[in-house]
């Protein structure tokens, strides 16, 4: 019993030094924007990867903030029952989307930054830059000028293969 009492008080005092080092991760892996053609007038999603039976939480609720050319997505996580917890192996992360909206030209910024106040917890945060560009200009491939000009190459390919020919059996 002398030898586990200094074991258990080194425990005690080592256990919240431990907890305090730094923020639990929260699951949520891959953050990046995405959009149709990430072009402008394209509506933009924060796009994150969630492992949720990794985790003892799940998505409560996100709210998406824009200050300038920052945003922060700030998902209120939930505290899993102990009765939903995986003993097995995980399925493969999940993809979440986060809307941002309609986006002008210009250099961005994302932070997702994941919390449960139910068990006071603030997360460690994700972030990634991100930029818009112009807007994306079709062109059309069936156009009756492209169909025109492809013609006249064929047809111009076509009398240099015969003039070839002709020469050759000529000689």
């Amino acid at each position: 019993m002398r030898c586990i009492r200094p074991f258990l008080i080194a425990l005690a005092l080592a256990l919240p030094v431990a907890a305090a080092a730094g923020d639990p991760a929260s699951g949520f892996t891959n953050l990046r924007a995405t959009g149709a053609t990430a072009g402008v007038a394209q509506p933009m999603v924060a796009r994150a990867l969630y492992q949720s039976c990794a985790h003892l939480d799940y998505i409560g609720s996100s709210e998406v903030t824009r200050t300038g050319n920052a945003f922060l997505v700030t998902v209120t996580m939930v505290s899993l029952s102990p009765d939903v917890i995986c003993f097995a192996t995980p399925p493969p992360p999940e993809p979440v989307d986060f809307p941002l909206g309609t986006l002008a030209e210009g250099e961005y910024t994302l932070v997702l930054q994941p919390i449960n106040p139910g068990i006071g917890a603030t997360y460690l945060p994700l972030s990634t830059a991100f930029s818009v560009g112009p807007a994306v200009r079709e062109v059309p491939a069936v156009s009756p000028w492209s169909l025109l000009l492809l013609g006249g190459l064929i047809l111009l390919v076509v009398g240099q293969q015969l003039k070839g020919r002709r020469r050759v059996g000529q000689n």
